[in-house]
């Protein structure tokens, strides 16, 4: 039953974020490119209170995994449109829900969970300020890589993923500061460069699960 609650409150979790960008976006006081970062970003943060409510590995699967389906119905019918912002064609969505579907499954248990929670945080807070910031500020696109991506959003990436990093390591694991340092600072540029590698949409899929598995080598997991 404990479960169940958990299982529920998380759809009333992500479906509140979603309400509230679509009537934003109704309303005409945001632009569709916000709301869609705005749940980007709010939406990672269900893992923290999932681990709360949510006992079961497999119980923590459901809701990513029916997400995988909305998101791709929602992409296609154009159903949930402060989510899908002002792309007809990205299935980013759609890997967000997959790469959180992926991660619950392998890093679920009590002493994993901070690769979890580094994966998708990286990926909320760091791609969704970089793409942000890029956008509006971004002049330079990055050389060699062809598609859009700048300068500066990289280098926000890079920053605020080292800073999500620190604190999960630190308020985690042990480690002399030392060691928090240099391991955070190795993931954000892995998470920066798997970020600007990939076009916008894939890098939500290889961005989370790049960083977790690297912080998980990196540890020693």
């Amino acid at each position: 039953m404990h479960d169940l609650i958990g299982v529920f409150f998380s759809f009333v979790f992500v479906f509140f974020l979603i309400g509230i960008s679509e009537a934003l976006r109704i309303k005409g006081l945001v632009n569709p490119a916000i709301t869609r970062k705005f749940i980007h970003i709010g939406v990672g943060h269900w893992i923290f209170f999932a681990r709360v409510l949510i006992d079961s590995g497999a119980w923590a699967l459901l809701p990513p995994a029916t997400f995988v389906g909305i998101n791709y119905l929602s992409g296609k019918k154009r159903i949930f449109k402060a989510m899908e912002g002002n792309s007809s064609s990205s299935l980013g969505t759609v890997f967000y829900a997959l790469s959180l579907l992926i991660l619950v499954f392998l890093f679920w248990g009590e002493g994993n969970f901070i690769y979890l929670a580094a994966g998708i945080m990286v990926m909320a807070w760091g791609d969704g300020l970089a793409a942000m910031v890029g956008k509006k500020w971004g002049k330079r696109r990055i050389p060699v890589i062809q598609h859009v991506k700048t300068l500066v959003g990289s280098l926000v990436m890079l920053v605020t993923s080292f800073i999500i990093l620190v604190l999960i390591l630190i308020f985690s694991f042990s480690q002399s500061p030392g060691e928090v340092f240099y391991i955070s600072l190795l993931t954000a540029l892995g998470a920066t460069i798997l970020e600007a590698l990939f076009r916008s949409g894939w890098d939500n899929l290889f961005v989370p699960l790049g960083t977790a598995l690297l912080l998980f080598f990196l540890v020693g997991g």
